[in-house]
């Protein structure tokens, strides 16, 4: 809420051959959307969405932002689900 933006994110958890995995095939992943890849050592990784920008307070903004994080979630979801 502090920035005013939305993000999706498909954390990996204690599995950073999933993560190598994934990133060997960043090209391929990316036809679709564009991620931040995010390997902060240790244990736990992230692939996520660019953030996207909205006036989170903003009823009449309210449909946009659903839409904007359905689209996102399905476009991720059938994406990812051929690599995991």
């Amino acid at each position: 809420m502090r920035r005013n933006e939305l993000r999706v994110e498909l954390f990996i958890r204690d599995d950073r051959k999933l993560y190598f995995t994934l990133a060997s095939q960043k090209e391929a992943i990316e036809a679709g959307l564009k991620f931040e890849w995010r390997d902060v050592g240790g244990k736990n990784s992230s692939v996520r969405i660019e953030n996207h920008s909205f006036t989170l307070s903003s009823e009449e903004e309210r449909h946009k932002q659903f839409d904007w994080l359905i689209d996102v979630i399905l476009r991720m979801r059938n994406t990812f689900v051929k690599y995991l």
